[in-house]
């Protein structure tokens, strides 16, 4: 289960509908989401973002994304913590 600390209703309808874009299209990166939280916070010019411990969206900007765009960030952010490619 994805551990989701997003407050925005309209957000946390648009992930759960990325999650399950990927549940059908990439079901072996699931568990590296399973992880890390996916937290809602402010991030400027980024919509995703990754510190190796959580996967932070921006509520505004990722809000506006169509949900298999969504979905492939959140794949993208989830490579990142998988092949350790994050700044510590």
């Amino acid at each position: 289960m994805v551990k989701l600390e997003v407050k925005d209703d309209r957000l946390k309808v648009k992930v759960a509908g990325a999650i399950q874009a990927l549940t059908m299209k990439a079901p072996s990166f699931l568990p590296i989401l399973w992880k890390v939280p996916i937290v809602e916070k402010e991030l400027g010019n980024m919509h995703v973002a990754t510190d190796g411990k959580a996967i932070y969206l921006d509520p505004e900007s990722a809000g506006r994304l169509a949900t298999e765009e969504l979905a492939a960030m959140l794949l993208h952010a989830a490579l990142h913590i998988a092949l350790r490619h994050v700044d510590a």
